[in-house]
């Protein structure tokens, strides 16, 4: 009763303070940062390492052991988890919550790169990484289509993921699915064996005859000509072309030991869209950009993107 009382008062002061307070509320919600995750930081730091070929047990006695007892002893670190597969170490490095992490990934690389001539041979250099949630996509883009899967992802490359990631706040547009274009040479081991071509004369011909080489410059006059030499393929015929070797006066070409195909990469990710194949565009924001407004420009854009069939 006695606020009531207070209220009836004083009414041009009770009128006040709520006209304050409403406005006090509106330029606070007005000003509020909308966001689909909080922005923490979460103290976790990965190793990860590359060593093709090698099986999950080779892996975890040459690499991921090693790393472990290389990372266990940095400061304030809580614990220490592994995942190993063939061909992949991974060792994630858990450090306590009051930990100051970027001086703990710093100590991190250190160690590691004192343990790089303890490695394989072949091993990649192994990447550190610090986990950061900005990194998760806010949003997913289908593109399907009546229309072959490999000039699908022709068109995903390099027509949608350029303007998608020329939208403000976004970061990048990772593609998953589809099928990328590859240019194989298919050998046939029996004429191998017959003209004594070893498999890396194949790939040192083919790699010494697509190339670009600069061929110095040509003034006449008042203009200065840059001269290249240009020699990388455009098209599959020169390839089989290319001469390996040369028998008593005769060359012998690519296509007297087997076949260039233009077909596409072994694909590892199949992506179904209502039952036709597709592929979808993971899309990454900025780290302080807004999710609610990158993913509202977005959706504002598919609409309006240039280049893109019907």
């Amino acid at each position: 009763m006695w606020l009531t009382r207070l209220a009836l008062r004083y009414p041009i002061t009770t009128f006040l303070f709520a006209m304050t307070l409403l406005v006090l509320g509106w330029v606070s919600l007005s000003q509020l940062q909308v966001d689909l995750l909080p922005d923490i930081s979460i103290p976790v730091v990965t190793t990860i390492t590359y060593y093709q070929g090698a099986g999950p047990l080779d892996m975890e006695q040459s690499v991921t052991v090693v790393t472990e007892r290389a990372v266990s002893s940095v400061n304030d670190v809580n614990y220490v988890q592994s995942t190993t597969r063939e061909g992949i170490s991974r060792v994630r490095i858990n450090f306590n919550w009051d930990a100051d992490v970027d001086v703990g990934m710093v100590d991190i690389v250190q160690r590691v790169n004192r343990i790089l001539n303890q490695l394989p041979s072949g091993v990649s250099q192994p990447n550190v990484v610090r986990f950061d949630i900005t990194t998760q996509p806010i949003c997913n883009i289908a593109v399907s289509g009546d229309i072959d899967e490999r000039d699908l992802y022709d068109i995903a490359f390099n027509t949608i993921q350029p303007q998608i990631e020329h939208i403000t706040g976004v970061a990048s547009a990772s593609i998953s699915g589809g099928k990328i274009r590859e240019i194989q040479v298919v050998l046939d081991r029996d004429r191998l064996q017959a003209l004594q071509i070893p498999v890396q004369t194949v790939l040192s011909s083919i790699a010494n005859s697509n190339l670009l080489i600069p061929s110095g410059d040509l003034k006449i006059g008042q203009f200065d000509f840059s001269l290249r030499t240009e020699s990388r393929f455009n098209l599959i015929k020169p390839i089989e072309a290319i001469v390996l070797k040369t028998v008593n006066g005769v060359p012998i070409r690519i296509a007297d030991i087997g076949k260039v195909v233009d077909t596409y990469q072994e694909q590892t990710q199949l992506v179904r869209i209502n039952g036709k194949p597709g592929l979808t565009l993971s899309v990454q924001k900025l780290a302080k950009a807004n999710t609610i407004d990158v993913v509202d420009r977005i959706v504002k854009a598919i609409p309006k993107l240039q280049g893109v069939p019907e």
